[in-house]
């Protein structure tokens, strides 16, 4: 009887619906699954009970104001999964499933704090990638989509991060000003160590060489760790930024604006990732960031009027914290691109016996990189750069 005059005004099948939907949301996390994707879900279904509980429609919600905050959803919903263009998914990275993930927690985590991160400080948001990919399938990915700077799958724990195998996805007005060797047979000599200039790697001139030398930018490959996740998350976002494409940036500003401005944007980022400092399990990704800013400035200077000393020391700063980062073992990649690209920035300026020594040692550090599987494109480099030594009477031949 006492419940009579309560189901006068109360439907007990809304209510009993609102009541199993906060159930759901109570049991959420002792079911594994994420509160956030369950309350974006249900929110509409709770909208619906709350708006039809009473019974009469004087004391419901309007209608007009149900159809906004339906509409606020939908908005809400799809800015924070990235649907929206804002989400820069022709520049922005990638987030695969990854491995013994079968829900995909781990990677939409990743992905979430990841954005989080990136409209807080305006940079190029990530995207999903819906399925588990392999390390075969990235490169062709990556080939189709050529603006995304790296595709990040694998393992949650340690996750690895694949780079796009062409340059001029990263260095865009940079490329026309360093040009192409005035030796073909150097062009020749590279390809055939699969060294493609203005593709995979960079075939610069100084004065007075006759031959050119190999620079690397960006490495194949890293594996970075996924804890602790608020430095990954704010690393991996500013290093979007660093990598970011700005294909039409010629087009808008002219060849000078544009390189000033396209540099600024990459030293801003790899800058940024580089100090992101913390309780690290290794430091190979500060490393690479280091790197990054090194190979910038070497390659900024290359094309410029002249290579100071103190641009050259610069450099050679930048790849000296990179090599007390970077692990050989978890990241031959990056290490024997730091040794192979600091011998070339000593080289612009080299003038004493003792300077050619270094750069020996550091191309032989290069060389002797230990690696599993395909040889790094440091080491092919770096042997590419031993005999243009010989050939421009450096070093004598091997």
């Amino acid at each position: 009887m006492a419940l009579k005059p309560f189901s006068r005004y109360i439907s007990p099948l809304w209510g009993g619906l609102l009541l199993l939907l906060v159930s759901v949301l109570y049991l959420t996390p002792s079911l594994g699954w994420r509160v956030d994707d369950v309350q974006m879900v249900l929110f509409p279904f709770v909208l619906l009970a709350f708006w039809r509980l009473p019974r009469s429609t004087r004391f419901r919600l309007p209608v007009p104001l149900v159809v906004l905050a339906v509409a606020l959803w939908l908005t809400s919903a799809a800015y924070v999964e990235g649907i929206f263009a804002g989400s820069l998914p022709e520049t922005g990275a990638y987030v695969a499933r990854f491995e013994k993930d079968p829900r995909g927690m781990a990677g939409r985590d990743l992905l979430r704090r990841y954005n989080q991160i990136a409209r807080t400080y305006e940079l190029p948001r990530a995207m999903q990638l819906e399925h588990v990919v392999s390390a075969a399938d990235i490169q062709t990915f990556l080939d189709e989509h050529r603006l995304t700077p790296f595709v990040i799958f694998g393992r949650a724990d340690w996750f690895d991060m694949e780079f796009s195998g062409n340059i001029a996805r990263y260095l865009g007005p940079l490329l026309p000003a360093i040009g192409e060797p005035a030796a073909e047979a150097a062009l020749r000599e590279a390809r055939q160590m699969g060294l493609f200039h203005g593709e995979n790697v960079i075939l610069i001139q100084p004065s007075g060489f006759a031959w050119p030398l190999a620079v690397t930018y960006q490495p194949e490959k890293m594996v970075v760790p996924g804890e602790p996740a608020e430095l990954t998350r704010h690393w991996a976002a500013w290093l979007g930024q660093g990598l970011v494409g700005q294909p039409k940036l010629v087009e808008h500003l002219g060849i000078t604006e544009a390189r000033a401005a396209f540099i600024a944007t990459r030293n801003d980022g790899f800058a940024e990732a580089a100090q992101i400092a913390g309780a690290w399990k290794t430091n190979s990704p500060l490393g690479l960031a280091e790197y990054f800013v090194g190979t910038l400035e070497l390659l900024d200077a290359a094309t410029s009027d002249h290579f100071s000393d103190t641009l050259r020391n610069s450099v050679l700063a930048r790849y000296r914290t990179a090599a007390g980062y970077v692990e050989q073992e978890s990241s031959p990649e990056t290490y024997a691109a730091i040794f192979n690209n600091a011998a070339v920035a000593l080289l612009f300026t080299a003038d004493e016996t003792k300077d050619l020594e270094q750069v020996r040692r550091w191309l032989d550090t290069a060389l002797d990189t230990k690696v599993r599987g395909d040889i790094p494109l440091g080491v092919k480099a770096a042997l590419f750069n031993m005999d243009s030594l010989a050939r421009n009477g450096l070093l004598p031949s091997r």
